[in-house]
């Protein structure tokens, strides 16, 4: 048994599409009745075809203006109502074709006489089906029709009409009845695989959450526990656990990604990107997860390609991390050659390595998720077989291309082609990033901002309800200099601003009391203009929109990377000697 919320929001769509339809069939009854007027213009009685001809005017009228009348209220049963004793007149009318019938017509013309109310039995299956009762008092008005205006010609003539007719509407009855069911077992589908949707969102969102606040706190903890006295065993063991925790937050990020990719969640946010910049930190951070294994890797970028362009920098940097993370794990010995060339309209990333190669059984469905390459003596078992499936998706989203050359025991050759779209040097570009989600370029505050360096000591508000987290986070910022005061959630930040001046501020976005969405929201209306960095566990499409709309400058995700608080202290503060950020805003 389908429940009430379901049944009530499947009937207003079935409402929604029956006076949809309503206009369309309402114009072709209007060109068969010009049609048959045409027709028997000279060939019935003048009043019979004048009398059924005003009775049109009356319906077509009423029903029209009742169409547009119901589709501004179709969410009442008043207009449903209206509109079912309307079919039943509209029926009637159809029904009373009959008045032009006569003996004396020659055979085609009544045959025509007699399949016209049949055409518009047929015709409203499709128009009427979504609500059954208006075509089943529509059928009936058609018999009803027929009937009265042939009730004095009890004859062979009589039966000749009405029979067929009704055995046909009989027919159309049950056909109603099927188009009904299916349309309503549809739009039920329907209804419940976007309440699924919506329950995966959720669900994503929350386990995005819930993983990566205890992550941040156990990635933290490690941090600060290496930078203690520690022998050389300790050291080593804190720096495996360390891996393994940015394997497993990896590993979640992965999954999220996926999860959105399939669901077409993940929309790209185009800034002016260093390309040759970012892969070149990519390969930096690479040479750490060699390990000690003799394996030379290079990265070459021709000598031609534009310092700046037009790309998604965050997910760029995410294929380069997949890719390379692939040739890596892979390349025991040899070499593993990085290249970034510009080619007319369209760039090119090739990696290249002497690894143990992909078999080429498995060359197409390595794209695929949770693909593992089975693993053997002169190959290592695969990874979490999501990676390739991500960049296959991004690439996509870039309208690019992902191709794959391999040969197994000598290496794998993987190359990403994008369209190309450099930015005018004169005007550098500047990442999207401000408190109405247009593009900082167009900031005075921006262009004052963009090559400064920040003032220490930082006085520094961090509004983090999670215990844990904050010490994590005061010891990073204590760790830059920075002169911390923590607050517990939004009111506590609001009345922490009223009270002191501060040159940043580090807000969480899930908070008692008041979150940092709406926190912030009311401090940009007290006028205040210091830098909001967001500071969330939430890395779902939409999340990092949904803080720059609330007014928030910046975006960090949980566990903070590290290097991200710093980043945000150079990109967000001013150098020594210059005005306070609240006065440069001003």
């Amino acid at each position: 048994m389908e429940p009430q919320g379901e049944v009530r929001e499947v009937n207003a769509a079935l409402q929604r599409a029956l006076f949809d339809d309503a206009l369309s069939s309402w114009l072709l009854a209007l060109i068969i009745f010009f049609s048959t007027v045409a027709f028997f213009y000279d060939r019935v009685a003048d009043d019979a075809l004048l009398y059924w001809s005003i009775a049109a005017v009356a319906v077509f009228g009423l029903r029209l203006a009742l169409i547009f009348w119901a589709r501004a209220h179709h969410d009442r049963p008043l207009p449903v109502l209206l509109f079912t004793a309307l079919m039943a007149l509209t029926g009637m009318w159809w029904g009373s074709i009959a008045l032009l019938w006569s003996p004396q017509l020659e055979l085609a013309d009544q045959f025509i006489i007699a399949v016209l109310p049949v055409i518009a039995a047929l015709g409203a299956v499709v128009s009427l089906g979504h609500w059954p009762v208006c075509y089943q008092v529509f059928i009936a008005g058609v018999l009803a029709g027929l009937v009265l205006c042939l009730k004095d010609i009890i004859d062979e003539s009589f039966f000749r009409v009405l029979v067929p007719v009704a055995l046909i509407s009989a027919g159309c009855l049950y056909l109603a009845y099927r188009f009904h069911q299916q349309k309503r077992e549809t739009l039920l589908l329907r209804l419940r695989n976007q309440r699924a949707l919506l329950g995966k969102d959720e669900f994503l969102t929350r386990m995005s959450h819930e993983l990566r606040t205890p992550m941040n706190g156990v990635l933290g903890m490690v941090r600060m526990l290496g930078k203690t006295s520690l022998s050389r065993e300790q050291q080593s063991l804190v720096e495996t656990l360390n891996v393994s925790g940015e394997e497993m937050l990896e590993l979640v990020s992965d999954l999220l990604d996926a999860a959105s990719l399939a669901s077409q969640d993940i929309k790209l946010v185009i800034d002016g990107g260093d390309l040759g910049n970012i892969t070149q930190e990519v390969v930096d951070v690479s040479h750490s997860k060699l390990r000690g294994k003799p394996v030379a890797l290079t990265l070459d970028i021709d000598p031609g390609f534009p310092p700046f362009v037009l790309v998604d920098s965050q997910r760029w940097r995410q294929i380069c991390q997949k890719l390379l993370s692939n040739a890596v794990k892979f390349t025991e010995q040899g070499e593993i050659t990085i290249q970034l060339i510009a080619e007319g309209d369209m760039l090119e990333l090739s990696i290249c390595d002497t690894g143990c190669g992909i078999p080429a059984s498995d060359l197409k469905a390595v794209r695929q998720l949770f693909h593992q390459v089975p693993g053997n003596s002169k190959r290592p078992a695969g990874g979490s077989g999501i990676g390739l499936t991500i960049v296959q998706g991004l690439v996509d989203l870039m309208d690019g291309s992902l191709q794959i050359d391999s040969e197994p025991g000598h290496g794998t050759v993987v190359a990403v082609r994008v369209p190309l779209n450099p930015v005018d040097m004169l005007s550098p570009p500047v990442t999207r990033m401000s408190r109405d989600a247009a593009t900082l370029a167009d900031s005075e505050f921006a262009r004052q901002i963009a090559d400064v360096q920040p003032v220490l000591p930082v006085r520094t508000l961090v509004a983090e309800d999670n215990p844990i987290n904050q010490l994590v986070i005061e010891a990073a910022l204590e760790d830059l200099g920075c002169d911390i005061t923590v607050v517990e959630n939004g009111l506590e930040a609001l009345l922490a601003l009223q009270a002191s001046s501060y040159d940043i501020i580090f807000m969480d976005c899930q908070m008692p009391e008041l979150d940092g969405y709406e926190a912030t929201r009311q401090a940009r209306e007290n006028g205040c203009t210091i830098p909001i960095i967001a500071v969330t566990a939430n890395a779902m499409a939409g999340d990092r929109e949904r803080c720059l709309e609330a007014g928030m400058d910046d975006y960090v995700i949980k566990p903070i990377a590290e290097g991200a608080l710093q980043q945000m202290l150079d990109k967000w503060l001013s150098k020594p000697n210059s005005k306070p950020i609240d006065a440069i805003a001003a």
